[in-house]
């Protein structure tokens, strides 16, 4: 069984022959190809992770999504200008 996208390539470019080169017509066979597999995107609703579950848990609230730890710099908010990096001396 071949590829899909290269027998879809070979038909569209069978078609379009006379008006592009092979590479123009892959760049265009792009927009019109369906891959067979993918589903479209309201077939299942995404299931809840467990971090997103821990987000969503009391001493969470207000904290920046995907982070663990309670410290300050993980909540929104009030957040600092980061300070400019100390330079090191060159060696003579």
């Amino acid at each position: 069984m071949a590829n899909p996208w290269i027998t879809h390539l070979k038909a569209f470019y069978a078609k379009n022959k006379s008006k592009m080169t092979y590479t123009q017509a892959m760049k265009e066979a792009r927009k019109s190809y369906k891959p067979a597999g993918k589903t479209s995107k309201t077939s299942k609703p995404k299931k809840q992770t467990k971090k997103d579950k821990m987000d969503e848990s009391k001493g969470m609230k207000g904290q920046k999504k995907g982070t663990t730890s309670k410290s300050n710099k993980n909540f929104e908010g009030d957040e600092e200008p980061a300070k400019p990096k100390r330079r090191r001396r060159k060696k003579k």
